[in-house]
């Protein structure tokens, strides 16, 4: 697979809204680094499966206005390598500023809300769906 081809997979991967169909990895590397970093800190454990830093990301991002400010609306979706649950949390970008979340990674974040998007294999509250809980509430679950 040449560049242009790679290139065009990441472009088209980043428009995707399929959960199904998004491509999930770990960003290790330099490119998508800091968002990992701040998931495996932030959630160092699945509150489901309870398997340690499974995380993997899918990031997307848009544009939703250009003048006077631009503004960047990034989503990242989590999704655990374990159970298959996934969660998402958005992140807006002013004038090409660090998101409040990648700024200050801490575990004690209470202001990031993650919504459950898919409970995966272990899920035991079938009410999780499409709620909606802060970093410290994922936690908390994880810690039961």
């Amino acid at each position: 697979m040449g560049l242009f081809d790679k290139f065009k997979k990441i472009m088209d991967q980043n428009n995707e809204t399929d959960i199904t169909k998004m491509e999930f990895v770990r960003y290790d590397g330099f490119v998508g680094s800091v968002p990992q970093n701040f998931v495996d800190k932030s959630l160092p454990m699945c509150p489901m499966c309870h398997k340690q830093k499974p995380w993997l990301l899918h990031i997307s991002s848009k544009m939703t206005k250009m003048f006077p400010v631009a503004i960047t609306e990034h989503t990242y979706h989590i999704k655990c390598d374990g159970c298959g649950l996934i969660m998402h949390t958005t992140a807006i970008e002013r004038d090409n500023n660090m998101p409040h979340e990648v700024k200050s990674p801490s575990p004690r974040d209470n202001i990031t809300v993650l919504t459950f998007d898919v409970l995966g294999s272990e899920a035991k509250d079938f009410e999780l769906a499409g709620k909606q809980k802060s970093i410290w509430e994922v936690n908390q679950m994880a810690e039961k």
